[in-house]
């Protein structure tokens, strides 16, 4: 994950999502649009 210089690492994200999956179609058809992603959001 990418790590932003700005923010304190002791500062508490006010938003934080982990390993994000998301799916669109089915069976054969399915493409995954996010696969694992996740992100962190602090204050400021």
């Amino acid at each position: 994950m990418a790590t932003n210089r700005m923010h304190q690492p002791s500062a508490t994200p006010i938003l934080e999502a982990i390993n994000i999956r998301k799916v669109y179609g089915r069976g054969q058809h399915q493409v995954e649009a996010l696969k694992g992603v996740s992100l962190r959001i602090y204050p400021g």
